[in-house]
């Protein structure tokens, strides 16, 4: 009986093998289609090449936005201008386009409205302040939570996400970080509002009528990154770099929201930052044929453009931020003399500048007990941006005879005269005890 099971389990496995040909299998045949069809883009294993087709609709997200048809588009964007043959954001005199984040950590979620629509608003407050380079990161989880425009399972649209970027705004990731899941307003940082960042208006570029591809830079050229709808096909899962053309495989059923950074007249093509992680396509970015433009290619790439208008908030602050953990937990050691109880501390303190600009020299003030007992004072040096500085904190300090040297707390004062003028000083005291 043992061995007819095990039989019987080889064989299932054998003709499922048979009847499931790998993924790989599955590439090596649309490379080959690719190439045969003479189009210029080459698939790959992605993290979407193994999912199923159920899931397929959490990687995507995009509501098409019926309600908007007859709305008129922005005629500013029509007016014939005289534009490059190429043109990116990310390599403008600087990068003014955010790093590239993942609508599926921890969990798959259809929130590409929320992203595409985040990543365009940190663009245009890069753009409208003259910072490039500056990282700045909004949180996506409050416009997913709080703005009512769509959710995980069903997706969502990107002009209630403008409505409310425009009535109530976003803050800082910080303040309500990403869950992958549709969560609850109530969770985000208090008073938010009141510091949110947001826009005075939107308009549409393209509304469900056949892409004009000049209006489309035009916007990107003279207002900033743009957000376009697309079909998503099978065949758009496995994308791994190169100009992306539709080739084969079914229409999944679901569409997808990303940001258009730019364009190549050389490549055809436009440029445009996915949601999916670095991990997919040409490190998070993609390239799309013009020929895929709605209208005439098969993916209806950019049936819906919408651009922002000007930001509501004053500038970001810019600048370093200090702080600072131990670790290598700090640890005593005492002996007792006939005048006093002796001790030393010792343990590792690391700092970093989690900040947007270099710091300049500073130095760290450590403490015992409720900050009054002052024990040393250690030089940071200057740290540039992500950076960090390991000190290895050694002191003595002595107790009178009969006093316990148990129970205190170690406190390190990071940058205390704010020399290196940081733009958060709430997380410049490290405190860890009591120290055994």
């Amino acid at each position: 009986m043992r061995r007819l099971i095990i039989f019987l389990l080889g064989f299932t496995g054998f003709i499922f093998l048979l009847a499931s040909p790998s993924y790989a299998n599955e590439i090596d045949d649309l490379n080959a289609a690719i190439q045969a069809q003479g189009a210029r883009w080459v698939a790959k294993e992605t993290p979407l090449s193994n999912i199923s087709k159920e899931e397929w609709g959490k990687w995507g997200g995009a509501l098409e936005d019926l309600d908007l048809l007859g709305m008129p588009v922005d005629s500013s964007f029509y007016i014939p201008l005289s534009i490059p043959s190429s043109f990116d954001w990310t390599n403008n005199s600087g990068n003014f386009v955010t790093s590239i984040k993942n609508q599926h950590s921890p969990l798959h979620c259809g929130s590409c409205w929320a992203f595409a629509t985040v990543a365009a608003f940190e663009s245009k407050i890069l753009i409208s302040y003259d910072m490039p380079w500056v990282d700045l990161n909004l949180s996506e989880q409050i416009v997913l939570s709080c703005s009512g425009a769509g959710d995980c399972e069903k997706g969502g649209y990107a002009w209630k996400v403008a409505d409310f970027l425009k009535s109530t705004g976003t803050y800082l990731e910080k303040c309500y970080p990403y869950t992958a899941t549709d969560g609850s307003c109530s969770q985000a940082c208090a008073n938010w509002q009141t510091n949110a960042y947001r826009i005075d208006g939107w308009s549409l570029v393209v509304n469900g009528n056949p892409a004009n591809l000049s209006a489309i830079k035009n916007a990107l050229y003279t207002n900033g990154p743009v957000v376009a709808w697309m079909k998503v096909y099978e065949d758009f899962n496995h994308y791994g770099g190169g100009v992306y053309s539709y080739i084969s495989g079914d229409y999944t059923g679901w569409n997808h929201f990303v940001l258009i950074v730019g364009w190549d007249d050389s490549k055809g093509a436009l440029k445009c930052k996915n949601s999916h992680g670095t991990g997919w396509g040409e490190e998070g970015f993609f390239w799309i044929s013009y020929n895929e433009l709605y209208g005439t290619g098969t993916t209806e790439f950019g049936k819906w453009v919408y651009a922002f208008g000007n930001v509501l908030q004053t500038p970001i602050t810019t600048g370093p931020d200090l702080t600072g953990e131990w670790t290598t937990k700090p640890q005593q050691t005492c002996r007792t003399t006939s005048k006093a109880t002796k001790c030393t501390v010792k343990g590792t303190l690391t700092i970093r500048n989690i900040g947007n600009r270099d710091a300049s020299s500073s130095y760290v003030e450590i403490y015992l007990s409720d900050g009054e007992d002052y024990l040393k004072r250690t030089s940071i040096g200057k740290l540039k941006v992500g950076r960090y500085k390991v000190l290895k904190i050694s002191i003595n300090y002595s107790l009178p005879i009969g006093q316990i040297a148990s129970g205190k707390y170690i406190i390190a004062v990071i940058d205390p005269e704010d020399t290196a003028v940081e733009t958060d000083e709430e997380n410049n005291v490290v405190v860890y005890g009591p120290i055994p």
